[in-house]
Parts: structure tokens; C-alpha cells; sequence
């Protein structure tokens, strides 16, 4: 699988080539958009906001502010990697200790779809 620090691209530098965007989830897992919005709105909104700029009603409790979705580059398998497994030394829990396998997926496709899907296809590099 690729991590969520590989798909980010590691350290703020360029993505590398080999990290496809439109990677498939992991284990075979297929995501639900639908259900994914219903979970995000449910347990992401209070720290990323609704439009996932950061700015949601908890956000300025947090140790740093949620960097804005879309913001980054990261793929299906890095979108559930981040989600289950949280960022160590920020206030992103790893959510695997609450959700089920499917509702990572659930939620790592919606937030693929809305934030991190290429707009433009030659951007899928």
C-alpha cells in the first residue's frame, strides 16, 4: 500500500511519480461517496469545517489549525491511511480506533471525490 506520508509526496516535497492519484482504496475496499458525506459531516466538520477550509467550530481548540482539504496531494490509499492511522503530533486521531474498515473507505472516497480528484486529468500524474 502506499502511506499517507508516500502519498502526500513526504515533507512538503513534490509527489513522486510513481504515486498515482487515482489509486483504488486498499485491502479491495470500495468507498460509498454518499455514506462518506454523512460520516464526514459527523465527525470531521467540528475540527475541518463543512467546506473542509479548516475552519470548523472546534478548530481554533486545536493545537494547529486543520490544513484546508485539497491542500496537499493525496490519493484513496493515502486519503485511508491519514484517516485510520491520524497524523502523529497533531490533534488527528486515528480514527480506525472508532470506525469500521468500510466507513474509512466510505469516508476517503468522499473526501477523494470532493477535495482531491483531479479537476484536470494531466494533474493525475
Amino acid at each position: 500500500g502506499v502511506s499517507g506520508a508516500y502519498a502526500r509526496g513526504g515533507g512538503g516535497r513534490d509527489a513522486p511519480a510513481a504515486v498515482a492519484l487515482s489509486a483504488p482504496l486498499p485491502q479491495g475496499l470500495a468507498g460509498n461517496s454518499q455514506r462518506g458525506k454523512r460520516l464526514y459531516e459527523q465527525n470531521c466538520v467540528a475540527c475541518h469545517g463543512a467546506s473542509g477550509d479548516g475552519n470548523g467550530p472546534r478548530a481554533a481548540l486545536l493545537g494547529g489549525k486543520p490544513r484546508p482539504l485539497g491542500a496537499m496531494p493525496f490519493n484513496r490509499p493515502g486519503l485511508y491511511a491519514a484517516i485510520a492511522d491520524g497524523k502523529a503530533g497533531t490533534d488527528m486521531p486515528a480514527w480506525k480506533a472508532v470506525l469500521e474498515r468500510q466507513q474509512l473507505a466510505d469516508l476517503a472516497e468522499y473526501l477523494w471525490r470532493t477535495h482531491f480528484a483531479p479537476a484536470n486529468p494531466a494533474k493525475a500524474h
